[in-house]
Order: C-alpha cells, then sequence, then structure tokens
C-alpha cells in the first residue's frame, strides 16, 4: 500500500512539474507579446507637433470639434485625443 502511495505521489508531483514549466512558458510567450505590443503603440502615439498639425488640418477642413476628435481616436486609437485637449489646441492656435 505505501509503494502504491509513493508512485501515486511522485505521478501527481511529476505532473505538477510538467504544469509549472508549461505555465512558465506560456506567460513568457505572453510577456513577449505585450512587450511587442507596447512598442507597437509607443510606434503609433503621436508627438505633440503631430497632434497640433492634424487638430489644425480638421479645423481647417471644416470639421466640428468632437468631429475632430473623434477622426484622431479612430486612426490612432482611443484616448489619444478627448475633447478638451482638441478644444486647448484650437484656442492656442487662435
Amino acid at each position: 500500500m505505501l509503494k502504491g502511495n509513493n508512485a501515486k505521489l511522485t505521478a501527481a508531483l511529476l505532473e505538477s512539474t510538467a504544469n509549472v514549466k508549461q505555465w512558465k512558458q506560456q506567460l513568457a510567450a505572453y510577456q513577449e507579446e505585450a512587450e511587442h505590443l507596447h512598442k507597437r503603440t509607443m510606434e503609433m502615439m503621436l508627438d505633440k507637433k503631430q497632434s497640433r498639425a492634424i487638430f489644425l488640418f480638421g479645423f481647417k477642413m471644416g470639421h466640428k470639434v468632437a468631429e475632430t476628435t473623434r477622426n484622431v481616436s479612430n486612426a490612432f486609437g482611443p484616448g489619444t485625443a478627448n475633447t478638451a485637449v482638441v478644444v486647448q489646441e484650437v484656442s492656442q492656435r487662435r
């Protein structure tokens, strides 16, 4: 009976060790993907000069603040621009 229990415990230990290794591999893959996505996000972010130029262009084209904000957010991702920032940018230009 003791040998049977030891064998079961050994098998469970080996299985859990294999699971931990698999989880570590998955975690490493997820971290690598997260770093890649973060890098791509940073590449796509606008600097202040680019942002001003885009907003100015929108207004020169006759677009409203909300429309320009929506267009920038659609093109560069949510949170890239908000109405308050756009209004501030425009008021500084006038």
